[in-house]
């Protein structure tokens, strides 16, 4: 008896771990009811759903075959074919949800995840033969929520332009999350993309744009969850490895993000995102030189970016290089002026305007004064085509020849040899 009760008390624990969302502490209060009670169908299949928590799919399909071994239960047969469909086994997901729907047979689940594995072979019509069963089953059990996933994605199916193309659908209606997004509307993105991982839970794009929402409202652990969950459905995709650099500049992790770019570089030379990225994540470590350098290499891919220009203007004012942040915020305006962009023209002539007042304080007669750092740098970066990498190189070796100058003396003697050379 005193077995029986211990038994007891580590399911329940198990129930409770698993309901606060501690999976790891659930599989071992389960996997302790196990050994003692082997034949105990509900354990396998809480542990199941904890497994599947964890991403551990394998464990989630043998835990619910377990568990319909010794029960047979239309919950069962859901967990178990969602899991099928999780890793591509489109086949047995329909099987499962058929065997569901001859234990329960008007379960308004059992025909949702039939709908979604019809769509994702193709069978749109047998898919809106299902949704339309899901909705009206989740109407009787007044499930709105549910119901109104149901409808919509019904309305998208039926709709010619949709339904014949289910992927273009898809790629669509993630522009539109990914201006949400853009324009900080968290809260509808986040409903947009519950629903659309709803419809096709291997979506790995949406897992990685459902994480970059989560880090704009600072919640890091479930950012970090949809994110490894992105990287297990498609570890080899390149969009889907700078989808994570860009979660992790968002929850302030630069350095992290910085690795991902520079690795995702050597794959994709000419991706200009990848050096504007990683600039924006050495602006956060305050590491403007950096900065500078990745923004003139995006230039040299993409000469005619007014946002990047804007950037650079942005790291060369914090960099102290006054006359080269108006420069670039002079080019940005002038790009934008060409493409009719009226907006963002005004604010870079607001900057240039801004800055402009700066120089005449920090700008001297060669005759009277020599030349401020800011001037120097600046005339420098000129001289090296932006790239300040190359500019530091020259300096540290002018550094070690001439040890105990001043840093005016090193860019005057770094510019001056520079001129000779031509």
């Amino acid at each position: 008896m005193a077995r029986l009760d211990m038994d007891n008390a580590d399911y329940q624990q198990g129930l409770e771990k698993l309901r606060s969302g501690d999976r790891l502490g659930a599989i071992q209060a389960f996997n302790r009811v196990l050994r003692a009670q082997p034949d105990w169908a509900e354990a396998y299949a809480h542990r199941a759903k904890a497994r599947f928590g964890q991403g551990d799919y394998a464990g989630a399909m043998a835990d619910y075959t377990q568990a319909l071994q010794r029960q047979p239960t239309a919950a069962a047969f859901l967990g178990r074919g969602l899991a099928r469909l999780t890793t591509g086994d489109t086949a047995g997901c329909l099987a499962d949800a058929e065997q569901a729907l001859t234990l329960s047979a008007s379960l308004p689940a059992a025909y949702n995840l039939l709908a979604t594995a019809y769509r994702k072979v193709g069978n749109l019509s047998a898919a809106i033969a299902a949704y339309k069963q899901a909705a009206q089953g989740y109407i009787q059990q007044k499930d709105k929520t549910s119901a109104q996933r149901c409808l919509q994605a019904l309305e998208q199916l039926q709709t010619p332009s949709l339904a014949t193309t289910a992927l273009i659908d898809a790629q669509t209606y993630r522009r539109q999350i990914s201006q949400k997004i853009d324009q900080q509307h968290y809260s509808s993105a986040l409903a947009d993309l519950n629903w659309l991982l709803q419809t096709d839970p291997q979506d790995a794009q949406a897992y990685c744009l459902r994480g970059m929402v989560w880090a704009k409202l600072k919640n890091a652990q479930a950012a970090l969850q949809d994110l490894a969950q992105a990287m297990r459905l498609a570890p080899q995709d390149r969009e889907i490895q700078y989808q994570r650099a860009l979660v992790r500049l968002a929850l302030g992790d630069a350095r992290g993000a910085i690795a991902d770019f520079k690795q995702l570089q050597e794959l994709s030379p000419q991706w200009v995102d990848l050096y504007l990225q990683c600039g924006n994540a050495y602006q956060q470590l305050q590491d403007y030189r950096q900065a500078i350098q990745c923004y003139s290499q995006a230039l040299q891919i993409k000469a005619d970016a007014a946002a990047i220009y804007w950037q650079r203007a942005s790291a060369r004012e914090a960099f102290a290089d006054i006359s080269g942040a108006v420069e670039d915020y002079q080019q940005a305006a002038n790009l934008w002026f060409n493409q009719g962009d009226w907006s963002p023209y005004q604010q870079a002539l607001v900057q240039v305007q801004r800055l402009q007042q700066k120089l005449p304080s920090e700008q001297r007669s060669t005759e009277n004064s020599p030349p401020s750092l800011s001037e120097l740098r600046s005339q420098l970066s000129q001289l090296v085509g932006g790239t300040w990498e190359i500019a530091e190189r020259l300096l540290t070796l002018v550094r070690q020849r001439y040890p105990h100058k001043s840093e005016a003396w090193y860019l005057q003697r770094v510019i001056e040899d520079l001129e000779a050379d031509r």
